[in-house]
């Protein structure tokens, strides 16, 4: 990447070391493609035929194209009335759900806006994740943008119950710190490819314990086109049906 050489207090280059270059180099070329997303719902009051309570939640999510496309959790996202998209340089847009798999715990959104504001981050391949590589997450935990942390990938073929109860496997283990909002933000290595998308964390208060789970790109990869095309992800099933007779 090219830009324009740190300066010291004495006006001299700032000289980084390799490790920081590279993780300067990958926030610079990915960040604007991390998008923050706020949503709201109200839930009706079933003693009281008005009111009800409204609740707000926010997460991450990213670009993936140039027509306006937003991948995130579908946690993030789900049973909200309204959800808002704010890229990284713009103010809140609103977004429509194209389609969402629980199993999977991937949503896709779609936003309105130019094609000059969109930033896709370019995808990895999980296959090649190797345990001790380095590895960058992006996103707004606590509400505070693009916010970059590093770690190391701890384990891979990881199993993780997803919110609709289904077991997602080969989940990727990582250390870097994650936190409240960061679900849906990019899992990146050294090259700033996205290999997973960072969904949960193990933990008992709610905070940061250094155990975080993404969901692997190659399952992104097989979820968003059915997404795109269908809404939802059409599983084959064995197609018979078992009857019963009574005596």
């Amino acid at each position: 990447l090219n830009r324009p050489a740190a300066v010291n207090a004495a006006g001299s280059p700032r000289r980084f070391s390799g490790e920081e270059q590279n993780n300067i180099d990958v926030y610079d070329s990915v960040n604007r493609g991390v998008v923050n997303i706020n949503t709201r719902a109200t839930r009706q009051n079933l003693w009281f035929m008005r009111g009800g309570e409204t609740t707000e939640g926010s997460g991450s999510g990213w670009v993936i194209d140039k027509l306006g496309h937003i991948v995130t959790n579908h946690h993030v996202i789900a049973g909200s009335d309204e959800i808002t998209v704010t890229l990284f340089d713009g103010d809140p847009i609103p977004a429509r759900v194209i389609g969402s798999d629980p199993q999977n715990d991937i949503a896709l959104l779609k936003i309105d806006t130019t094609a000059e504001e969109l930033f896709p981050v370019s995808l990895g391949n999980s296959q090649t994740l190797k345990v001790g590589q380095k590895i960058f997450a992006i996103g707004n935990p606590f509400g505070l943008e693009r916010t970059l942390t590093v770690g190391i990938v701890s384990s891979l073929g990881r199993s993780l119950r997803s919110k609709s109860g289904r077991m997602m496997k080969n989940i990727v283990q990582v250390d870097a710190a994650l936190n409240q909002g960061n679900s849906g933000g990019p899992l990146l290595d050294n090259d700033g490819l996205l290999v997973g998308m960072n969904t949960a964390i193990a933990t008992l208060t709610g905070e940061n314990t250094g155990v975080g789970f993404a969901v692997p790109v190659n399952t992104i990869r097989r979820v968003v086109p059915q997404l795109l095309e269908f809404g939802e992800v059409r599983r084959a099933s064995i197609g018979v049906e078992l009857f019963f007779e009574q005596n």
